[in-house]
């Protein structure tokens, strides 16, 4: 069939199983692995647990390959904590560099941003963050305007430009 590497097209598999479990948690392949082996966490959050199946050791393996592929939507920012997240498109969380930083333990993204006008709060990135990390975060693109539709029982987003 013209596969060079079956270890790797394995684990490609395998993660994109686990990515299904990320982002479509109300499968029902998802609610019954959940329910046994991550009840309280999501994929990227669960552990191997006493005892895994032979399909859950396999799926687990790739969850480094699933969670190394995983960004933040920006969105309105008050879903995403400032420090430990990876929301600036790198490979790397914000480093706590500042006793400001620190403080920032409690606070979303959210609060960086100019709400009315979906830009970024300068003055209050460049007084917290390093000019490498604020450089970082000011070249991130914001929606002007994001609005929910209710679609029966569902959420939909709009977004305009």
């Amino acid at each position: 069939m013209g596969f060079k590497d079956l270890v790797a097209f394995n684990v490609a598999m395998l993660g994109k199983q686990g990515w299904r479990f990320q982002t479509e948690p109300d499968s029902l392949v998802a609610k019954v692995f959940k329910a046994k082996y991550y009840p309280n966490s999501n994929f990227l959050g669960s552990k191997l647990g006493h005892n895994p199946s032979f399909v859950w050791r396999n799926i687990f393996s790739a969850k480094l390959i699933v969670g190394k592929g995983e960004r933040w939507k920006i969105r309105n920012g008050f879903d995403i904590p400032i420090i430990s997240e990876l929301w600036l498109g790198a490979d790397s969380s914000i480093p706590p560099v500042s006793q400001a930083a620190m403080s920032l333990r409690g606070y979303t993204v959210g609060n960086l941003m100019q709400q009315n006008s979906k830009s970024w709060n300068e003055e209050i990135v460049r007084h917290i963050f390093t000019e490498e990390t604020t450089q970082m975060i000011l070249n991130i693109p914001l929606f002007p305007q994001v609005r929910i539709n209710w679609c029966g029982n569902r959420k939909r987003m709009d977004i305009f430009r």
